[in-house]
């Protein structure tokens, strides 16, 4: 329960943190209009190379405003759902960098032991992502994971991923 609350405040965390960082932006300017690639195609799906699931997986993902962007997904070894917080989000700009906080469950690999015991880890990526003006989107991201569960270590992963946003 407790990793459950701590996943869960932590994410509410970086919600209000997103709100509260363009809140004086949006009084200053104009959320990009139509122009803006995140505004004009806000439903995207994702193919990903490496991801908060290990290897390979599928997501669906969602700009609730065109800085703060919401997903889910599945891969070969697991499931997660997370949040990014993108910087130049408000701004027309095709290219611009993001943040974010994941949930994976993911399960235990063990070298020749067969085991079905899952983990919950976080998955934090640092990244740049392309957004077009008709829906393609690039992205590559260096990320930090870190198991719910003591006895894993803190290990760098990453991403690429290639999507389709409409």
């Amino acid at each position: 329960m407790k990793k459950i609350s701590f996943l869960f405040l932590t994410t509410l965390f970086f919600l209000f943190a997103g709100f509260v960082a363009q809140s004086q932006s949006e009084v200053n300017s104009k959320t990009g209009g139509e122009d803006n690639p995140r505004l004009q195609n806000r439903f995207g799906i994702n193919f990903l190379i490496g991801s908060p699931a290990y290897v390979l997986s599928f997501s669906a993902d969602y700009f609730i405003k065109p800085y703060l962007n919401a997903e889910i997904g599945a891969g070969i070894a697991g499931y997660y759902g997370g949040v990014k917080y993108y910087l130049f989000g408000n701004t027309n700009k095709n290219w611009t960098p993001y943040t974010g906080l994941y949930a994976a469950s993911v399960p235990v690999i063990r070298l020749f032991e067969e085991t079905t015991e899952r983990r919950l880890h976080l998955y934090s990526p640092v990244g740049i992502q392309y957004s077009g003006d008709r829906g393609f989107t690039f992205a590559i991201e260096a990320a930090a994971t870190y198991s719910v569960k003591r006895d894993s270590p803190f290990l760098p992963w990453g991403a690429i991923r290639l999507g389709f946003h409409f």
